[in-house]
């Protein structure tokens, strides 16, 4: 939809962009003045950087599970070095570790969860399954890669890979239970605590990560909801408030709680009214909230996916928090099962992933975590096809949604400031500036027409020359390597505007990082 290109509507497109969070810094105010006095070539549509949110993005990333370093996957040296190397490549800023109790405490170590005994038999720091989350973190650690380690529950299905301890000690593990549910709540009982074991088991794992492997890379934790039943398979949000308001005050009592935030649930992505009405009950414990999200479809809306995350994020600043966490996405319409999708190889998926990255992060989302890194041997048991590339039966080839997200990655990073720009019916914007005074637009065409815009930034440090990457179903690569588009342009913005063509159902990234 066409835009008339005139004063007027730069200053609407301006304050509009003003409501997602106003700094309040003069030289912004001035920069905004200064905006509506450049002009826009004829034939060109009109896009103006809006004001800078008052939050920064704190990772933009993927999950990467210790199911990828388990012996089952048996990676060869040479295929480990891949793997490091791509995270490397796409400029990975964040993860999500799926976590169990029973991987170091595989056996309550004792009757009395105030005290820990570190020398029960059933603790064991070294185990396979411990060894495998040391290498996602070792590598998280040399790139600076900030991580979620999130306490799945509890594991009802556990099975130690040296064969030494089968089920889970904490959760529910009748028949019945291990027949509906993978992943249970801590049992409570008369006879027995679970909340406060699982609360203690948070702690010891923390502060020996922390304190004694001494890994700087944990920026969070979280205690996952969407699977805390019981074991008649009811997901209870009362109990889960109790869980987390002892897990809370064990980390406050142990003096741990100020080093490590805790980032909330991937449950309750589709309804704000029921995000508000349940997060009432577990706000005060969480620095962040965040939600998981597979609400929409290839072709919906820019409006609402934008309208949504305008309404999740205000009840998050309603309670007081800052900032935003998508615990995890991807496309999320055409599943075929829970690992299985039928849209995996779609370019129109990978340009979905675009438009709803832009949304997300122009509302206010700081952390985005793709659902997952690339294809895995889940389990011991199936391949887990939901990543950004396939795994080694298909040649570790990429996913369209590589592409696009691996942009996406690569030229943003963690604490860039980010400019909201208003979008329309086919095309979606938005800016950042990186920590080190570069900058990246990022613009999603979702029309089957190019498109001629010109992005306007008025401010005194806006970017000179920009190279220009894009993606389009012809683009991709037909041996579908694992290798972001090189530059096919460079863009003069010296005059306060970029002026580019979006090609028809494609995605164009600017940036001056280097």
């Amino acid at each position: 939809m066409k835009k008339i290109i005139c004063l007027a509507a730069a200053v609407i497109l301006a304050v509009s962009a003003a409501g997602c969070g106003n700094t309040g810094d003069t030289s912004e105010a001035s920069s905004a003045s200064s905006q509506t006095q450049i002009e826009v070539a004829a034939g060109y549509e009109r896009y103006d950087l809006g004001e800078a949110l008052d939050t920064v993005t704190a990772g933009f990333g993927a999950q990467i599970d210790t199911d990828v370093y388990m012996p089952w996957n048996n990676l060869t040296a040479d295929e480990e070095a891949m793997l490091e190397k791509r995270i490397a490549d796409m400029n990975l800023q964040f993860t999500r570790i799926k976590f169990f109790p029973e991987f170091f405490e595989r056996a309550n170590d004792n009757d009395d969860p105030d005290v820990f005994d570190a020398d029960a038999e059933g603790i064991d720091f070294d185990s396979t399954e411990m060894r495998a989350l040391y290498k996602i973190l070792d590598i998280c650690e040399k790139y600076g890669i900030n991580v979620d380690l999130s306490w799945y529950g509890c594991y009802a299905w556990f099975d130690s890979y040296d064969g030494k301890y089968d089920g889970s000690w904490l959760g529910y593990s009748d028949e019945v239970t291990m027949q509906k549910n993978w992943v249970t709540a801590p049992r409570k009982t008369a006879e027995f605590d679970g909340f406060a074991e699982y609360a203690e088991n948070i702690y010891v794992g923390l502060d020996y990560l922390i304190n004694v492997k001494k890994y700087t890379c944990l920026y969070g934790f979280s205690v996952i909801a969407e699977m805390f039943m019981d074991d008649k398979g009811v997901i209870s949000w009362d109990a889960y408030a109790e869980c987390v308001k002892g897990i809370d005050e064990r980390l406050e009592k142990e003096g741990l709680r100020d080093k490590i935030k805790f980032l909330g649930t991937s449950n309750n992505g589709n309804s704000p009214k029921y995000f508000k009405d349940e997060q009432a009950k577990t706000k005060d414990y969480f620095d962040i909230l965040g939600t998981g999200n597979y609400n929409w479809d290839n072709d919906d809306y820019n409006e609402s996916m934008e309208t949504y995350f305008a309404d999740i994020i205000g009840i998050a600043r309603d309670y007081g928090k800052q900032g935003w966490y998508v615990a995890e996405f991807c496309q999320g319409k055409h599943f075929i099962n829970a690992v299985d999708k039928e849209d995996i190889d779609w370019y129109e998926a990978g340009l979905y992933i675009s438009r709803f990255v832009i949304a997300a992060a122009s509302q206010g989302a700081t952390m985005l975590n793709h659902y997952i890194l690339g294809d895995t041997w889940f389990t011991n048991s199936y391949v887990h096809t939901m990543g950004l590339w396939a795994y080694r039966d298909k040649g570790w080839k990429a996913h369209p949604e590589y592409y696009f997200y691996g942009l996406v990655c690569k030229y943003t990073d963690i604490g860039s400031k980010v400019y909201p720009i208003k979008s329309t019916d086919d095309v979606s914007m938005i800016a950042f500036q990186l920590p080190d005074g570069s900058w990246s637009y990022m613009m999603a065409n979702c029309a089957g027409a190019a498109k001629k815009v010109a992005v306007v930034n008025a401010a005194s440090d806006g970017p000179k020359k920009l190279d220009a990457y894009k993606v389009t179903e012809a683009l991709i690569p037909s041996d579908r390597a694992v290798e972001l588009p090189a530059a096919y342009d460079n863009v003069d913005a010296s005059g306060g505007v970029a002026y580019v063509t979006l090609p028809a159902n494609g995605f164009v990234v600017l940036s001056d990082k280097k």
